[in-house]
């Protein structure tokens, strides 16, 4: 039986959320759901055995150190056996028309399928949660901002062979582990294909870490996006993620002056000098103060 597709959940304490994922997911012989648990506390994986024991299509992984979902995310890769790898966050799930929308284009010859989403949030208010199609008139520059600036894993299947081949894989960091996959694969995607139906639902789970504004984290975001938009100049790619900014701001806004010098030596690390820096962060605020009274996208 060919698998088709290979579905990779990491897992950290939230078994009950994990069950409503794995219950959205259609039980098929061409499905491989993959649940690669990161270390979870005892009391939460007593839990997650007694979910395992009542799922018996799915594969349950456990690691044996705490290391992240993105390195949970590369031990399922590891495993995975399907023409396409997807990936969900255990405290999401997929919508009713999930199976549906990824069949259609189970045969296609794109790299990568893009699909729509939607946020729950805790009060029940939905909102579309991604706005790249309604951004752009154009369908090509759709095309082209997708490849790099979709930094989520989820909502999108990509070939296996591409990532193989390519070897690509997530960084094995706190915050942001899953920008660099992301952007490598649509850089190195021959073709991309986009589909506007609604295939994932977002839900935002509070003190989430890449909500936090900690030094700790506001540099690794700096380190992230710093070293993106220097991959997308040296490869002549003419996109810039201005995500490369907000530390930046929320240093200023905190008046953190070490934090700040930081912020300006691990962009000069990365070819990025004050000028620069400097110029692109007056349009970023432009482009905040746009977001706030147009609601538009920066993009």
């Amino acid at each position: 039986m060919t698998i088709n597709y290979s579905i990779i959940i990491p897992h950290y304490n939230a078994p009950i959320l994990l069950g409503r994922c794995l219950n959205s997911i259609p039980q098929r012989n061409d499905i491989q759901i993959i649940v690669v648990d990161d270390c979870s506390l005892q009391n939460y994986q007593i839990q997650l055995k007694l979910l395992e024991n009542s799922l018996h299509h799915v594969q349950f992984i456990y690691s044996d150190k705490n290391c992240g979902a993105g390195a949970a995310r590369n031990i399922g890769i590891k495993h995975a056996k399907g023409e396409w790898i997807l990936f969900a966050d255990a405290d999401d799930y997929f919508s009713s028309s999930f199976i549906d929308s990824i069949d259609a284009y189970k045969s296609s010859n794109a790299d990568i399928v893009f699909f729509n989403a939607k946020s729950e949030k805790s009060n029940n208010d939905r909102t579309n949660h991604l706005n790249y199609i309604h951004s752009l008139q154009n369908k090509d520059s759709i095309r082209h901002l997708l490849r790099y600036s979709f930094g989520e894993p989820w909502c999108k299947m990509v070939r296996s062979k591409l990532i193989q081949e390519n070897n690509i894989a997530f960084e094995e960091c706190f915050i942001h582990n899953d920008t660099k996959f992301s952007y490598l694969v649509g850089f190195f995607a021959k073709k991309i294909e986009m589909a506007p139906s609604i295939i994932y639902i977002v839900t935002k789970q509070p003190r989430s870490v890449s909500q936090q504004s900690s030094s700790k984290v506001l540099e690794q975001r700096a380190i992230v996006f710093a070293e993106k938009n220097n991959f997308l100049k040296t490869n002549h790619i003419k996109y810039f993620d201005w995500l490369m900014m907000a530390p930046l701001w929320d240093g200023i806004k905190t008046m953190d002056a070490s934090f700040i010098k930081k912020y300006f030596s691990i962009c000069g690390s990365y070819n990025f000098n004050f000028l620069f820096i400097t110029k692109k962060f007056i349009v970023y605020i432009f482009k905040v103060l746009c977001l706030k009274f147009t609601r538009r996208p920066i993009i």
